[in-house]
């Protein structure tokens, strides 16, 4: 698989929530009494429309995007083929343009219709993976950063707080290190189980982890 494209992902998803208004969560919406409609949408700010569906003939359907003009401030909906990229001349717009000898499509020149083909499983899954490869890193440096700080001041683990709230996250490292005592242990008593503490304490988050 290659590397997702996040670059198109940020760019598709700013469009989305700045140009479009369409922040916020979605969800679909709608109603199955009578004529059923039923249709993607903003949780807040009105419903706003992302993807619904128009009838197209007499038994078919086809979905409606939202579509944006450079000089307007709301977009309009546009029927799927009212806005086709075409498989074998993707710069014709018209079915009926004699460059287009066959109508398979590829796309529709919306970009929430770009998003939703963008936005696949295995993306999303890679995206998350990489999340929590970083947080796991951070977490690991937050730690290895607060046993510095704790061998330096010769202080255990159960007298400082300080130590939990920063690997938490809770607070920042300068705040850690500006509320450090000068010399907790300075005969050395309390020091000298540290580093056995710590590992105890370590290897039960991460057995609780993993419950």
């Amino acid at each position: 698989m290659s590397a997702p494209d996040t670059a198109r992902l940020r760019e598709l998803a700013t469009t989305l929530r700045d140009d479009y208004q369409l922040r916020g969560r979605w969800r679909w919406s709608g109603n199955l009494d009578g004529h059923a409609n039923v249709f993607l949408s903003t949780v807040g700010g009105g419903l706003m429309y992302v993807l619904g569906q128009t009838r197209k003939g007499m038994q078919s359907a086809q979905p409606v995007f939202p579509v944006k003009d450079d000089d307007s401030r709301w977009a309009h909906l546009a029927h799927a083929d009212e806005i086709p990229v075409f498989e074998v001349c993707p710069t014709a717009t018209d079915r009926r343009d004699p460059r287009v000898y066959r109508g398979d499509i590829v796309g529709f020149r919306s970009p929430v219709a770009d998003y939703l083909a963008a936005v696949d499983a295995e993306t999303v899954l890679a995206l998350l993976d990489r999340i929590d490869e970083l947080e796991a890193r951070t977490a690991d440096e937050r730690w290895n950063t607060a046993v510095d700080w704790l061998l330096n001041h010769r202080a255990t683990v159960d007298e400082q707080p300080i130590f939990w709230a920063f690997v938490d996250g809770l607070i920042s490292e300068e705040e850690m290190r500006n509320e450090a005592p000068a010399d907790m242990d300075p005969d050395g008593v309390l020091h000298r189980n540290l580093v056995e503490v710590i590992n105890e304490r370590r290897k039960a988050a991460e057995e609780a982890d993993r419950v």
